[in-house]
């Protein structure tokens, strides 16, 4: 769907080719059999870092503070175009806020424990950002709508 999203925002004509993950994306990429692949952070990071990657953008609105040097999608001429992944913590539905809360507050204390944010930032490339259960439903919410219109945008169907 990055992919999509690139060809939607940029105007440019290019092919998309599926693979079943990053692995066998990756050694598509090394062999010279894609031009260039959509990549996250904790899987690329290392590649990039090992020199058998080059990163051209992040697709984040931000630049990345594991890549400081690479741009962000804007600055490198494509607007309107983040794709930013983002891990969330889920429960079943009708989870008691009682519970909601004890595990928000457990988890915020893990993450924030010394050393914990820069390991996953230096090592994963990620960067830890806390939100509240209201504002976690309002951000998937949003990307359901965002990638709705990117599909229906592009044609972008499911074989």
């Amino acid at each position: 769907m990055a992919g999509e999203l690139l060809r939607v925002r940029a105007g440019i004509d290019i092919f998309a080719v599926h693979y079943a993950g990053n692995a066998p994306s990756n050694t598509a990429m090394m062999r010279g059999d894609v031009a260039f692949t959509f990549e996250t952070m904790t899987t690329g990071l290392a590649a990039i870092r090992a020199g058998q990657f080059r990163a051209l953008a992040v697709t984040r609105a931000a630049r990345a503070a594991a890549l400081p040097d690479v741009p962000t999608m804007a600055e490198a001429g494509v607007p309107d175009s983040v794709t930013d992944v983002f891990f969330a913590v889920i429960g079943p539905a009708g989870m008691p806020r009682a519970a909601v809360e004890r595990s928000s507050a457990a988890l915020q204390r893990g993450l924030r424990a010394p050393g914990v944010e820069e390991r996953f930032r230096d090592t994963l490339g990620l960067e830890i950002a806390f939100t509240s259960p209201e504002e976690t439903r309002r951000i998937i919410a949003s990307e359901i709508d965002r990638w709705a219109e990117i599909v229906r945008i592009s044609g972008a169907r499911a074989d």
